[in-house]
C-alpha cells in the first residue's frame, strides 16, 4: 500500500475502513495556497515548485505563500489580507489545493500538553473550514515537517558562573538553566537529558515519531469528525518529516539541516518540495527534472533526494 497518504473513512456506525485518495488534476494548472512560516520559506524563495512541476510536464501550478515565521496556524486568518487571500483564491479562480505547515513544536508537544493539542488541531479545522467553506472543491493537504537534527540533543559542558561546570544542549532551542543549577556535572546532564526527552521526544526518531502520530491524527481522526466533508473527502498528508528521517538512514547522507538543526538548508527544501510534488499529483518524484531555481544543488545530490522522496511515498514509475 502506499505510503503517501494516510486516511481513513468514517463509514456505518462508526468504523473506518482505510482508503487511498485521487490525485490532484494533472490537465489543468492547479491553484494553491501553502500556508506556513519559516520551514517554507526557501521552498517559496529559492526551489520553486511550480517549475519543478513544470519540468515533470504537468501544466505549470499557480503557486502562492502565506507566511508568518514562527506563528502557528491558528488565529491567523483573524488577519485581514491572511482572510483575504484565503476566500479570493487565485485571482479570483477557486483554490484547488490547500498545503497546511504548522509551527515545528506545536504538533511535537501535542504528545504532553493537551493546550498544544488543541492549539494544533483548532488551526487545522478553522483553516479547513474556512478555505472549504468559500472553495467547496478544494482539497486539503497537511505537511507533515521534520525533526530536530540528532545534534539538537548532544549535551555539551561550558563555563558556569565562578568556574562552575554548567551543562547544555547543542540544538535549538538551547536549554541553560543547568548552567549554574546545584549538583555535579553528571546530575545536572541527566536532569537536561530528562528534561528534553520530556519536551522534545529521547532523540530525532521519537520527536518525528510523535510528528508523524499528530500530524495523521489530524487528517484521519480529528478532521472527519470535526467536519463532514473531510469524512467524505480525503484530507492528504506530505510525509516531509517521514523523508528527512529516510534520508538521514542512509550512507554518508548530507544535512539537510542548517546550524539551528531545524531550519532546512536548500537540500531539505528540495526534498520538502519532491514531496509536496508527488503527494498532490500521485506521481514518483523522480519525474521532476529540474534543480532548484536559485541556488546551487548538485545534480547527483538532487537525484537522490528525488528518489528519496519517491521511496518515502511508495511511488514508482509505470512499468514500460
Amino acid at each position: 500500500m502506499r505510503c503517501w497518504v494516510h486516511l481513513c473513512l468514517l463509514v456505518g456506525s462508526g468504523g473506518l475502513i482505510a482508503a487511498e485518495p485521487e490525485p490532484l488534476p494533472r490537465d489543468r494548472p492547479l491553484n494553491i495556497l501553502i500556508v506556513g512560516n519559516s520551514f517554507v520559506n526557501l521552498l517559496a524563495d529559492q526551489v520553486d515548485l511550480a517549475a519543478l512541476a513544470a519540468s515533470a510536464g504537468l501544466p505549470r501550478p499557480n503557486v502562492v505563500f502565506s507566511r508568518q515565521n514562527g506563528a502557528r496556524l491558528i488565529g491567523r486568518l483573524a488577519k485581514a489580507e491572511v482572510a483575504a487571500m484565503a476566500d479570493g483564491g487565485w485571482r479570483g479562480q477557486p483554490w484547488d489545493c490547500l498545503i497546511l505547515q504548522e509551527q515545528s513544536l506545536t504538533p511535537v508537544s501535542a504528545e504532553v500538553d493537551p493546550a498544544a493539542r488543541k492549539a494544533f488541531l483548532d488551526g487545522v479545522g478553522e483553516w479547513y473550514d474556512r478555505v472549504r467553506a468559500k472553495h467547496p472543491r478544494c482539497r486539503v493537504m497537511l505537511l507533515e515537517t521534520w525533526s530536530r537534527h540528532a545534534e539538537f540533543w548532544r549535551i555539551v559542558r561550558v563555563a558556569g558562573q565562578g568556574g562552575a561546570v554548567g551543562v547544555r544542549n547543542v540544538g535549538q532551542p538551547v536549554i541553560d538553566r543547568y548552567l549554574n543549577a546545584p549538583g555535579a556535572p553528571e546530575e545536572r546532564e541527566q536532569k537536561l537529558r530528562d528534561e528534553l526527552r520530556r519536551t522534545f521526544g529521547a532523540d530525532a526518531v521519537e520527536q518525528q515519531a510523535w510528528l508523524r502520530k499528530w500530524y495523521r491524527h489530524a487528517a484521519e481522526v480529528y478532521l472527519p469528525q470535526h467536519n463532514p466533508l473531510a469524512a467524505n473527502e480525503p484530507v492528504l498528508i506530505a510525509p516531509v518529516g517521514d523523508a528527512f528521517e529516510r534520508h538521514y538512514a542512509q550512507t554518508d547522507a548530507p544535512r539537510l539541516q542548517g546550524a539551528d538543526n531545524y531550519h532546512p538548508v536548500l537540500a531539505g527544501a528540495y526534498l520538502e518540495a519532491a514531496v509536496l510534488f508527488g503527494a498532490m499529483y500521485g506521481l514518483p518524484p523522480t519525474n521532476i527534472t529540474a534543480g532548484p531555481a536559485k541556488g546551487s544543488l548538485p545534480a547527483a545530490l538532487a537525484s537522490r533526494l528525488r528518489q528519496t522522496a519517491s521511496d518515502t511515498l511508495g511511488l514508482k514509475p509505470p512499468a514500460p
